[in-house]
C-alpha cells in the first residue's frame, strides 16, 4: 500500500515538472528594446554600408600619406642591336631608381587633411546611421506597446458590452425590454469591433516595420517588451538654449557638416598651393651586364641624381576653373551649416511645443479617464435600480472608453517625444547603451 502510494506521488512529481518545463517552453520569450535595436543594426544594411565606408576613407588617407615617402622602383630590360656585320651587340640592363617630392608648397598636405577631415566624417556617419536604426525600432516599439494597451481595453470593453447584450437577450425574449435596447447595445459592440479591427491593423504594420528592421521574422506582438525604464526615467530637457547646445555638441549631422566643411576649405588650400613650383628629387642606378662579343665599354655602370624644379605656365584656364569650383563648394558648406541650424531650431521648438502639450493633456485626460470611469460605475448601478436610462449607461461607457483613448495617447506621445530628443542630439544609442566603434563591427 505505502508503495502504491509512493509510486503514485512521484508520478505526480514528474507530471506537475513536465508540466512546468513545458509552460516554460511555450511561453514566448520578451524581446526588450535594447535586444531589438541590437538585432536591428545587425540586420540592416545601411549600418554595414556606412561601417564599410569607414574603412574606405581610411583607405584613402592612407593613400594621400603615401605621397609623404619616396617611391623605389626596379626595371629591368634586355637589348638586342644587330650590327651590318654578322656580329651583334646583346646587353642586359638592372636598374634601380628613387624619387622624392621635396616639396609642393602645401598641395599634398591639404590633401591629407582633406582626406583626415572626410575620414572622421565617415565615423559620425557610421555613429548616425546606428542612431537612425534606433530611431526606427524605438518608434515602432512603443507605437506596438501603445496599440497593444488600446487593443486590451478594447476586449475588456466588448465583455462589458457582451455581458450586457446576453442579460437583454433574456428580457426581451421575456418581454421586459424593448427589442431597441438591444439593438443599441449591439451597435456599441459594432463601433469597438471597428475600432478593433482598425487598431489591429496598426499594429500589424507596425509589427510588419520591426520584423523588417530586426530580421526576426517570427517576432509577434506578445514578445515585444514593455516600454523601457531608461525612457521613463529620462529628463526631458525643455530649455531651447540647452538643446541647441547639445545638438552642436552630439548630433552627427552637424559634426558630418563640420568635417565637409573643414575638407572643403582644405581643398581649397590645395587648389591655390597649386600656383607654385613642385621640386622632386631623383637618382638612379644603371647596372649593365654586356653578353657575347659585346664591348663592355660601351655599357657601362653608371648613377645619376637629378633635381628637377617643375612650374605650370598656362593649363587653358584651368587653375583658373578649379579655384572657382572649390570656392564654391567651401562656400556651399557653410551654408549647409546654417541651414542646418535653421531647421534644427524648428525642430527644437516643435519638439518642446508638442512634448508641454502632451504633458499637460496627459494630466487632463487621466483625471478625465478617472472621473468618466467614476461616472460610469455610477451610472451601472442607477441604471440597474431603474433611475437611468439604457441610453444614459452607453452614453457614459463611451465617454469613459474615449478618455481611456486618449489618455494611452497622450501618455505615449510624451514617451516618443523623448525618444526622439534623444535621436535629435544623437545620443539615444549613448542613453540606451548599443552604440557601437568600428572596431566592435570587425
Amino acid at each position: 500500500m505505502r508503495m502504491r502510494m509512493k509510486n503514485k506521488i512521484m508520478a505526480f512529481i514528474l507530471c506537475s515538472q513536465s508540466y512546468i518545463s513545458a509552460a516554460g517552453v511555450n511561453q514566448p520569450h520578451s524581446h526588450s528594446l535594447t535586444r531589438l535595436i541590437k538585432a536591428a543594426m545587425q540586420h540592416q544594411p545601411s549600418v554595414k554600408i556606412a561601417y564599410y565606408e569607414t574603412e574606405r576613407k581610411k583607405g584613402d588617407l592612407q593613400t594621400a600619406k603615401s605621397a609623404l615617402y619616396p617611391t623605389l622602383d626596379y626595371s629591368a630590360a634586355g637589348t638586342g642591336i644587330k650590327k651590318q656585320s654578322s656580329d651583334s651587340e646583346k646587353n642586359i640592363e638592372n636598374k634601380v631608381s628613387v624619387a622624392y617630392r621635396v616639396t609642393d608648397f602645401g598641395v599634398r598636405s591639404a590633401t591629407i587633411r582633406r582626406a583626415e577631415y572626410e575620414k572622421e566624417g565617415s565615423h559620425f556617419d557610421y555613429a548616425k546611421s546606428q542612431n537612425s536604426v534606433a530611431q526606427e525600432v524605438s518608434d515602432s516599439y512603443l507605437n506596438i506597446n501603445k496599440y497593444k494597451e488600446i487593443l486590451e481595453g478594447i476586449v475588456k470593453e466588448k465583455a462589458f458590452y457582451k455581458k450586457m447584450l446576453d442579460n437583454f437577450s433574456l428580457l426581451v425574449s421575456s418581454g421586459v425590454a424593448l427589442e431597441s435596447d438591444l439593438r443599441k447595445v449591439q451597435v456599441s459592440i459594432d463601433s469597438l469591433n471597428s475600432r478593433e479591427i482598425m487598431y489591429q491593423s496598426m499594429l500589424d504594420s507596425e509589427m510588419f516595420k520591426l520584423k523588417n528592421m530586426t530580421g526576426l521574422r517570427s517576432l509577434s506582438s506578445e514578445q515585444v517588451g514593455q516600454p523601457h525604464i531608461l525612457l521613463e526615467r529620462y529628463a526631458f530637457i525643455s530649455d531651447r538654449a540647452k538643446m541647441m547646445q547639445k545638438i552642436k555638441l552630439f548630433n552627427h549631422d552637424y559634426h558630418i557638416l563640420l568635417q565637409s566643411q573643414n575638407a572643403a576649405l582644405e581643398e581649397m588650400n590645395g587648389a591655390h598651393s597649386s600656383y607654385f613650383p613642385a621640386v622632386d628629387l631623383s637618382a638612379e642606378y644603371v647596372d649593365n651586364h654586356p653578353l657575347g662579343n659585346t664591348d663592355r665599354n660601351t655599357y657601362k655602370n653608371e648613377g645619376r641624381v637629378k633635381l628637377n624644379v617643375s612650374l605650370n605656365l598656362f593649363n587653358g584656364f584651368k587653375n583658373s576653373a578649379q579655384d572657382l569650383k572649390v570656392s564654391s563648394a567651401y562656400t556651399q558648406s557653410k551654408l549647409r551649416i546654417e541651414e542646418f541650424l535653421l531647421k534644427a531650431q524648428f525642430e527644437i521648438n516643435n519638439m518642446i511645443s508638442q512634448y508641454a502639450a502632451a504633458k499637460e493633456t496627459y494630466v487632463v485626460n487621466q483625471r478625465s479617464y478617472e472621473n468618466a470611469l467614476q461616472l460610469s460605475t455610477l451610472y451601472e448601478k442607477e441604471f440597474d435600480l431603474g433611475q437611468k436610462t439604457l441610453l444614459d449607461l452607453i452614453s457614459s461607457r463611451g465617454e469613459y472608453f474615449q478618455s481611456f483613448i486618449n489618455m494611452i495617447e497622450s501618455e505615449y506621445s510624451q514617451r516618443q517625444a523623448k525618444s526622439r530628443q534623444l535621436g535629435l542630439m544623437s545620443q539615444l544609442t549613448n542613453y540606451l547603451g548599443v552604440s557601437q566603434t568600428p572596431q566592435a563591427e570587425k
